[in-house]
């Protein structure tokens, strides 16, 4: 499955440490389904089991890890190499510096830098389309 995730009205799952890199699970991610050429599709959707792998986070980013940083997304963008993207492509795998900047519905802010992004899927993504009109 191909798809374009949307940081607004994705609901992070969990977010932890592990080693040098923070993972960041969502528990629903808002999607936009893709074909392999990455052309857009009209299927917009959620889909569960998508992970976001930032590597070699800096030692800042590792220690700030706040209780609150899970639930609903108000807002993200991604910048890698000066360029802010509203949206990521998944799957895919970044290397390069970049930050990741999130705010959580609760009023959270949130952001890390790393040296590389895997953006993956853990299992069935189980997409279902949005019924929102």
């Amino acid at each position: 499955m191909h798809c374009l995730l949307h940081f607004a009205d994705s609901e992070v799952g969990r977010l932890w440490r592990d080693g040098d890199d923070l993972v960041l699970a969502f528990a629903a991610a808002q999607v936009s389904l893709t074909a392999p050429d990455g052309s857009d599709t009209a299927d917009t959707g959620y889909v569960r089991g998508l992970v976001l792998r930032l590597q070699r986070a800096d030692a800042a980013s590792r220690a700030a890890l706040p209780g609150d940083a899970i639930g609903r997304l108000a807002w993200g963008r991604l910048t890698l190499a000066g360029r802010a993207c509203p949206t990521l492509a998944v799957p895919q795998q970044l290397h390069g510096p970049l930050r990741l900047v999130l705010d959580f519905a609760n009023g959270t802010p949130w952001s890390a830098d790393a040296q590389g992004l895997l953006a993956s899927f853990s299992g069935d993504p189980d997409f279902r389309t949005a019924l929102a009109c």
